[in-house]
Parts: structure tokens; sequence; C-alpha cells
């Protein structure tokens, strides 16, 4: 039995074809946008579009959310400082925000004692009476992408200032030309391609389940040594050409949105320990020099162990040491940008230290000690200071602060104690030695008891870092130590920037206490940056008027004044401000007032 063959297939005409194929090509891409759609209704990866959350329980100001930085990696979300600003930006204040990786972010110690939080010290310092606002949006292990990235939600908040410092994470930190995520290759438009896909909430999501878990794999090496993907980076290699590059572009993109809004922009070059950090690659040269620039230092010849210590850091293959081509491309940008200030970190530090970066002004390989970070908040105000019209005027207050508290202090002991215990700088352990090593100082320090043994329980995440400074701080009032005391209620307020009853409770402790009016200065500065009430304003024109500063207690009574022109001690200290100034008719008057105020 013969069968027919079976009928030719019937061609579509073309145009159908088309309509078909489109449609097969739409519906999961219209699939994917209701889900999308859907997410994003439900709030999903909004920290990555939106950088900037309400505070929590205080709608009236915004924070940095720890969620914006986590995109930049699997397996990690780097801490960010809780520095709240108000979401109407207060008139005639200043407004600061300071952006950079783990040197801005404050390493090895906490947000409170970092150059941002110095620097707001020292403006609230020039501008008695003023609101004040630095924000600290520094984050570890990041670089030049996120400066990218935030640039334009940062102009958005109508700064008048921005502070950069930042690139020494150029090629390990987050999309860095050597480090674990090189898979990108150096293609900076993938790259930034990459960085806004994943803040729509479908690649978010997917990114948070196959990043899932990675960090409690039992990972026990550190940062430092888990970015490392290529650890000798040649000066002419591929790989060195591309990180400079990005860093320029990236660089050079965020400046230029800075200046179409307005804003001015202080630049930083970047600076590390020269003298004491030997190369932590392995290449010879890099070795050859140091030991040379040792020789010459040992032989009284700073300069010339200078230069030869920057050979050894630009020889040195393993680049977590900014090379100085990145201080080019910094000077380079400044002489570009009308609206860019250059700030010169390096030579700053370098004359700090006698003519050479050394470990009286740096913690590790690169991260500046307390009075490092003074340093770099001082090189900030001064170049703010001549810059701005605000500052114009101002009265320069001196050196930033450079005192630590002891929780504080026992707390970056152990954080430097873990990062140097292990690769790069032990090479002869296995990260569990390496882990080791770091888990007996942890364990040496809780058995010495008292503020080291809290600062150990906030390294392990035993004990908050807010409950370790109100418990270190009971005891040192327990034991009369006035100073630690004070200094641990200067810590305890930066992490609660809202809790005006504990402003309240630290300066009336610290005016009790006159001979140390400058912590209560301090205290009394943050109090009237962040809670601007009468009484922090009348506490810091009394701690003004004992320190003789008759300009400075005048501003602050204006401002009690124009809060509540009422409030009897601003009466009384107006009072007293006049009769110092020799207006005693007009002193009487206010004292007059004071006494019905008082009820006397």
């Amino acid at each position: 039995m013969q069968t027919s063959p079976p009928p030719e297939p019937v061609a579509l005409p073309r145009s159908k074809a088309l309509v078909f194929g489109a449609i097969a090509i739409a519906l999961p891409l219209f699939a994917l946008l209701l889900v999308e759609g859907a997410l994003r209704l439900a709030g999903a990866a909004e920290a990555r579009r939106a950088p900037f959350q309400p505070a929590p329980d205080h709608p009236e100001a915004v924070v940095l959310s720890p969620d914006f930085g986590a995109q930049f990696f699997r397996g990690f979300r780097p801490g960010v400082a809780f520095d709240p600003l108000l979401v109407g930006k207060p008139a005639g204040g200043l407004r600061v925000v300071a952006l950079g990786g783990s040197t801005t972010a404050s390493f090895p110690y906490t947000f409170p004692y970092g150059f941002p939080a110095r620097l707001e010290d020292r403006l609230a310092a020039m501008l008695p009476g003023q609101p004040v606002e630095v924000a600290n949006l520094g984050m570890t292990a990041t670089n030049s992408y996120t400066l990218w990235a935030l640039a334009e939600p940062v102009a958005e908040l109508r700064p008048d200032a921005v502070v950069i410092y930042s690139g020494q994470n150029e090629f390990y930190g987050a999309y860095g030309t050597g480090g674990t995520q090189g898979w990108t290759g150096t293609s900076i438009p993938l790259k930034r391609f990459l960085i806004r896909a994943g803040q729509w909430s479908t690649v978010a999501g997917l990114s948070g389940l196959l990043g899932r878990g990675e960090d409690d794999a039992g990972e026990s090496r550190t940062m430092m040594a888990r970015v490392v993907r290529e650890a000798a980076i040649d000066r002419d290699s591929e790989t060195y050409r591309a990180g400079i590059a990005q860093y320029e572009a990236n660089l050079r993109d965020a400046l230029q949105t800075f200046t179409e809004a307005g804003i001015p922009v202080f630049l930083s070059t970047l600076t590390s320990n020269l003298a004491d950090q030997p190369p932590l690659g392995d290449e010879p040269e890099a070795t050859e020099a140091y030991e040379r620039g040792r020789r010459l230092l040992a032989a009284g010849d700073t300069a010339a162990a200078r230069a030869a210590f920057l050979d050894a850091k630009e020889a040195d293959g393993l680049r977590f040491r900014a090379p100085e081509a990145l201080n080019d491309v910094v000077r380079r940008l400044a002489d570009a940008f009308p609206n860019v200030t250059l700030v010169d970190a390096q030579a700053r530090f370098r004359d700090a230290g006698g003519g050479l970066e050394d470990a009286t002004l740096f913690a590790d390989h690169l991260h500046p000690n307390a009075r490092g970070y003074a340093l770099l908040a001082d090189a900030f105000a001064d170049a703010l200071r001549q810059t701005l019209p605000a500052l114009g005027e101002a009265e320069d207050p001196g050196p930033a602060p450079s005192a630590i508290d002891p929780v504080e202090e026992g707390v970056a002991r152990l954080q430097l104690t873990v990062l140097t215990s292990g690769y790069p700088f032990r090479k002869d352990r296995t990260p569990e030695q390496a882990a080791d090593a770091a888990r007996a100082e942890a364990q040496r320090m809780r058995a010495a008891g008292g503020a080291d043994a809290l600062a150990a329980r906030v390294a392990l995440d035993d004990l908050p870092i807010m409950n370790a400074l109100d418990l270190a701080g009971q005891q040192a009032r327990a034991e009369g130590d006035t100073l630690a005391a004070l200094r641990l209620y200067g810590g305890l307020l930066h992490w609660q920037p809202f809790n005006e009853s504990l402003m309240a409770q630290a300066v009336s402790y610290a005016l009790a206490n006159p001979a140390y009016d400058d912590e209560t200065a301090i205290l009394g500065r943050y109090a009237t940056t962040h809670a601007r009430d009468a009484f922090s304003y009348n506490a810091l024109a009394a701690v003004a008027l004992r320190r003789g500063d008759l300009d400075g207690a005048d501003a602050l009574l204006d401002a009690a004044e124009r809060v509540a022109p009422d409030s009897p001690e601003m009466l009384f200290n107006r009072a007293r401000l006049l009769v110092l100034r020799g207006d005693t008719a007009r002193a009487r008057v206010y004292f007059g007032r004071y006494q019905a105020a008082a009820g006397q």
C-alpha cells in the first residue's frame, strides 16, 4: 500500500514570522518586567537604587543603607557609619559628605574616630551656633566604582562640599582589575552595566541566592587575603594600566556630576606608610629599594631614604598601597575642574613625619593611626576654610583632637592583630594559624578585664559596641576616671545621635568637671550639631565663657536665644558675657529677665 508523502510545510509570510518572533522574545521580557514591578512594589533591593533611606524611627533624617555596599560583593557587606542627614537641609548650616574606602570608613577604628568625625568637630568649632553636618560614606574594600555610583545620589543631598579620599583599593577592591572580581575583565562600560543591573530587584534576588552562605563557608582568611587574584601586578602590565584608567574614568565622571550640580569638591592625594612597611610582594627590586632606604635613613639622609622607599612601593607588585600614578591622576583632575580643590595629604603627612611617612602616623601599611586621622581632618578643614565663603571669616580653632576612648583603643588593636596575623603580612602562616593567633590575642584581652575585655567582646561580635561603651563609661565613673568617662561618652554619642537625654547627661557631667574643658567642648559641639537645643548651646557657651572665648560664647548664646528666648541659662550666661564686655547696662536687663524666668 502506497502512502502519500507528507505535505510540504507551508512557509509563513515574512511579516507573520516577524510578528511571531517578536512575541516569542517579548513574552519572557514582559514576564520579567512584571516580576520586577512586583518586587519593586514590595520594596525589594530599594537600597541599591536609593542608597539613602529614612533613619530607623526618625523619618526626618536619612542614612546610608548598609545594603547599598552589599551590591559590590558576594558574601560580604561593608559596614557603614550611622551619620544621619536631615531631610530638610538646615538653613544657614554647613553640609559636607565624605567619600572613599576603608580610610574614610576609619579603619582600624570605628567611625567616631575617623577623619570625617574629626572634621565635623573642627568645622563646628569654626561655626559656633550654626548647624554642621558631615556624613561619612566610606566603605571598606570599595573603590572608584562606588564613587561613580554614589555621585548622583550624593548630589541630590545638596551638600556644600564633598571631600574625597579614595584610591587605595583600585586593584583589589570591588571590581578591581587584579581582584577576585576580575572575571569582568578590564571593560569599564561592562562593570558599570553590571552595577546598574545589580540595582534591579530580580538581579539582586538572584545574586543573593547565589551568594547565600558564602561568608559562612568556613572562610578564615582576612579580606586582604580573599580579594587578591593577581599577587604580582607589574607596572608594564595590562592589569596595572587598566587600574589607573578605571580610576581616572570613574573619578572624572563623579567630579563632572558634582561640577554640574555646582558642588565644591576637595580631592586628596593618597599617602601610605613608607619607612616602616616592607614590600608586601616578593619582587627583588622592591626589597632592594626598601633595604637601601633603611640604610640611607640610618645614615641621616631622609630625603634620599624617602626616594628609595617610594621606589620600593612602586616596585611592590602586591598593590595594596596606591602607586604614584594615582596621585598623578588626582593632581591632573584637580587642575581640570574649576570646582575641585586639591588637598595634598601626602605632603601633609610627609612634613608631619619630619620629611618621611612612617609608623608615627600610620597604624599599618596605609591606614592612619589616631594622630594621622586628626592630621587628615586638619588637611581637609584647612582647605575648606580657605575656599568656602561660609568659613572665610571663621577663626581657626587649632588642630583636630586625636584622643581615643579606651574601648576603641582595644577594638583597633585587635582589628590590627587580625589584619596582620596572616597574608600578606605573615606568608609563613596558613589561614587557620593566622586565625588562631588572632583568637589568642582576643582571649588575652578578655582575661585582662576592663576596657580590653569589652573591646574583645565587641571584636568577636559578642557585645554591641554601644553596650560596651556604656558599660565602660559606668565603670570609669565609678572609679573616678573622669577623662576616660568623657571620652567614652563622646564615642557613645556618635552611635546614638538621636538620644537627646544621653547628650544632656553627658554634657551635664562634663560641665561639672571644668578641668577637662577640651573634652567638654567636644561633647558640647556634638550635641549642638545634632540636638540643636537650647541646653546644648547654653552648655557650650558656658565652656566658651570659662575659656575666655567671648565671640564664640556670643554666637552660641544667639543660637540658644533663637531656640528658647526665655531660657534662664541663656539669660544668665548672656548677662555674664555682657559684664565681661563692659556693657553693664544691658547686663542688668538680662539679669533681670533671668530672675523673672527663674522665679527669683
